[in-house]
């Protein structure tokens, strides 16, 4: 297990118990390609790191090595798109979720 970093985010209380053990900057998110009962796509989750804040946005990137979502097609990965997105617990779970709005620039 790494130790907790000294970042910001980690005090923030929308986020901060949400932090995968062993990668302290990593959150578990929810994606989505437009509307899932419009466009037949439905949500999967995967991991992204937090590098920096700015205000109240959160700046999730990719980690090193992970796979891209599989059926997002309006964004690339590596892209920093701008969204909302629903934050969730180590493990997905759509019952305890928590809106929060995620920015990458």
């Amino acid at each position: 297990m790494r130790p907790m970093s000294s970042a910001p985010w980690h005090s923030d209380p929308a986020v901060r118990d949400r932090f995968h053990p062993d990668h302290p900057d990593d959150l578990q998110v929810l994606v989505h390609d437009g509307e899932p009962r419009r466009c037949g796509r439905t949500p999967e989750g995967c991991w992204v790191t937090v590098r920096g804040v700015r205000q109240t946005l959160r700046i999730p990137i990719a980690p090193e090595g992970t796979s891209p979502p599989l059926r997002a097609d309006a964004v690339r990965w590596g892209e920093r798109p701008v969204y909302e997105g629903i934050l969730l617990k180590s493990r997905i779970s759509l019952r305890r979720r928590t809106r929060a709005t995620r920015c990458c620039s």
